[in-house]
Parts: C-alpha cells; structure tokens; sequence
C-alpha cells in the first residue's frame, strides 16, 4: 500500500509540473509578433494603384532603400490621383499593429492637403482582388 501511494504521489507531481510546464507555452495573454517586412524584399506585398492593374508599382513607387521602405516620387512628378497601397499577403484579425516611419522632404506636387505627412497604414480593406481599374481608395 506504501509503494502504490508513494508511486501515486510522484506520479500527481509529475503531471503537475508537466503542466504548469505547458500552461507557460499556452499563455493567452503572452503577446507572440509577426514581422510584416522582412528588410530584404517585398515580396509578400502586392502594390495596387488608382488606375493601374495589382501587382503594377507604379512608376517604382514602394522600394527597398538601405533596408528600408521608401515610397517615392520623382521631383518633376505631379500627383493625378494615383494613390497607392500595399497588401500583404495573409489576412489578420485581433491583432496589433507596431510600425516606425518618418517624413523626408516635403509632399509631391498637387497631392491633396489631407494627406500630407499621412503614415499611409490603412489597417482595413478590401480584397485587393476585388479592386476595380478606377477604385477609389
């Protein structure tokens, strides 16, 4: 009778510690990221811009510079309406968005004022699939 209770015993505490092993695993409240932008390349982004089929990066608009997304615009350039985004590749839901960005110079000629410094992250959308020729944004 000892050695059942004794092999009972240690057997209570292993799965005890087992679990609270696996319980840190299963933490609903432990935040796990996922990186977005690999710094390499875009490939898992597909551009779409006014006027323009997806998968077309307007005039070189998004590129990688030191690491970095850029967007930009030739000086001589003038904006005609061709707004532009990014899609990444999967869908999210329930999440939360971590991003650094800044400003360099000043806005390209003729865009509209409300977009001026606008941090271009548009969080909700439709399927880029679904986009029209002539889609507003």
């Amino acid at each position: 009778m000892v050695r059942y209770t004794s092999f009972l015993l240690v057997l209570i505490i292993s799965v005890i510690l087992v679990t609270g092993c696996d319980a840190e695993k299963n933490d609903p409240t432990k935040e796990e990221w996922i990186s977005l932008f690999d710094r390499t390349n875009l490939a898992d982004w597909t551009p779409k811009f006014a006027g323009h089929e997806l998968g077309i990066n307007y005039k070189n608009r998004f590129v990688l510079q030191d690491s970095l997304l850029s967007v930009r615009y030739a000086e001589k350039d003038t904006f005609k309406g061709n707004f532009g985004h990014l899609y990444y590749k999967e869908k999210f839901s329930h999440y939360r968005l971590k991003a650094t960005y800044r400003f360099t110079g000043g806005q390209q000629a003729g865009g509209p004022g409300w977009a001026f410094r606008n941090n271009g992250l548009m969080l909700h959308c439709q399927d880029p699939k679904s986009l029209g020729l002539e889609q507003d944004f």
